[in-house]
């Protein structure tokens, strides 16, 4: 989290993380991937999802957004690199990992794989993942 933090392009992912207080549980994990959407990637969304989103009525559903970007190992880009595959998130669905050119997480571009975080890996995607279409 000090790593995005100190980027200063996840602004909405850690004020998202804060309310569903998940930034200190982030923090002590001891290997934990996090699949960050960028500020411009939360701009992206539907209007007026985000400002729904972070409405406190809401914190289940933003709760379920930011686990669904949380994967509790550390999955470099090696790992998938060239293949296609999936990972579990802590909001409990699966996420597609293609390791293809143009490499994409949950659908959503990869803009820079593999920044390295103390307790873990960044991969900054350019678009939020959402839930799979039911």
């Amino acid at each position: 989290m000090e790593t995005l933090r100190a980027s200063g392009q996840f602004t909405v992912l850690l004020k998202a993380a804060d309310l569903v207080g998940l930034t200190a549980f982030v923090k002590g994990r001891p290997d934990v991937t996090v699949l960050a959407p960028n500020d411009n990637a939360f701009a992206l969304l539907p209007a007026g999802e985000l400002d729904r989103l972070l409405a406190p009525g809401n914190r289940a559903d933003l709760q379920k957004l930011v686990l669904r970007h949380l994967i509790n190992t550390r999955v470099p880009f090696a790992t998938f690199s060239g293949a296609v595959t999936s990972a579990p998130t802590m909001g409990g669905e699966s996420v597609e990992l293609n390791g293809d050119q143009p490499a994409t997480i949950g659908g959503a571009p990869v803009i820079q794989s593999d920044v390295m975080a103390t307790n873990g890996v960044v991969h900054v995607l350019g678009k939020v993942i959402t839930p799979p279409a039911s």
